[in-house]
């Protein structure tokens, strides 16, 4: 994976489907690998036959998301193995796309989003962020205290439990396609606040879109009543946001 420092924003595709038999995962060594916000693809459809296994003690920095059905094992103990170093204080993404499949294994969360930063998930086009059976064992992300993660659906396939975060967390719903589940997958380790965007991407509509807070008591006075007031309130607590 060396060769993947020489080009940044590329799109990697894998091969594994020679290893017997077909779906072998094929081994992901402890290291440090700097994808340069690549994303990793399968050579080959359906989801499955192309594995990646991202051993305990391996990070990949910067990566951008997975597609084309390639399925992506990682095995994180004692820290997450995705990180982003070189875009610090930007908000980020992970996506994933055309049947690619994300499933923890490990012991503690793949990313953690630390307080003050804005994280992107998104779910596309039969993209699935959790394994195939519906549940997460390990979550792939944890929002601390005062992040906030946004959850981008078109067509995704969302597993219960993909998401953790302490009480001052905020995750923002955004279903940009008809497909995302009602009520969404449960999030039982998730502790902090919910707010439904629109459901067609478009962010000018949030002053037009009620906001019902699950906990009322969670915001300081009385809650707002538009997504546009909650996120105006939020990023005033969070302080400047780069």
């Amino acid at each position: 994976m060396e060769f993947l420092g020489q080009v940044e924003g590329a799109t990697v595709y894998v091969d594994t489907s020679r290893q017997t038999p077909i779906g072998t995962p094929a081994p992901v060594p402890p290291g440090v690998y700097n994808l340069r916000f690549a994303q990793l693809g399968s050579v080959l459809l359906p989801t499955g036959i192309v594995v990646l296994d991202v051993q305990d003690g391996a990070v990949l920095q910067n990566l951008k998301g997975i597609t084309d059905g390639l399925e992506l094992r990682v095995h994180p103990s004692a820290a997450p193995c995705f990180t982003y170093p070189d875009q610090a204080g930007v908000p980020q993404v992970f996506a994933a796309y055309r049947g690619a499949l994300i499933d923890n294994q490990g012991s503690v969360p793949a990313i953690e989003v630390a307080s003050g930063e804005f994280f992107v998930v998104a779910g596309t086009f039969s993209g699935f962020v959790g394994p195939q059976g519906g549940v997460c064992s390990q979550p792939i992300v944890n929002a601390a205290d005062g992040a906030i993660v946004a959850c981008v659906d078109n067509f995704g396939v969302w597993s219960q439990n993909w998401l953790s975060g302490e009480a001052g967390a905020t995750l923002v719903y955004n279903a940009l396609g008809p497909s995302f589940p009602e009520p969404p997958p449960a999030l039982p380790s998730f502790l902090g606040s919910v707010v439904f965007g629109p459901d067609d991407g478009n962010l000018s509509r949030s002053p037009r879109v009620v906001y019902s807070p699950a906990v009322p008591a969670d915001w300081s006075g009385s809650p707002p009543s538009t997504v546009q007031e909650a996120f105006d309130r939020i990023a005033a607590a969070i302080g400047p946001i780069a």
